[in-house]
C-alpha cells in the first residue's frame, strides 16, 4: 500500500509543477526565482503538516 500511495504522490507531484507553470503562462505573469521558491516552500511546508497530522493521528509519534 504504502508503495503504491508514493508512486500516485509522484505522478501527482509530475503534474503539479507543469500546470504550475502553465497557469502563469496563461495568466501572462513572469515566472520568477523567487516565484518557484515561494511555490516549494509552501508545497513543502503543507506537505509536512499533512504528515504531521497523519502521524498524531495514527499515534506514531510514541517511543
Amino acid at each position: 500500500m504504502g508503495f503504491v500511495i508514493t508512486l500516485a504522490a509522484a505522478l501527482l507531484y509530475g503534474f503539479v509543477l507543469p500546470f504550475i507553470e502553465l497557469t502563469y503562462k496563461h495568466a501572462k505573469q513572469e515566472i520568477t526565482y523567487t516565484l518557484v521558491v515561494d511555490i516549494q516552500i509552501v508545497m513543502c511546508f503543507f506537505a509536512t503538516l499533512f504528515c504531521m497530522v497523519e502521524m498524531i493521528a495514527n499515534n506514531d509519534f510514541n517511543v
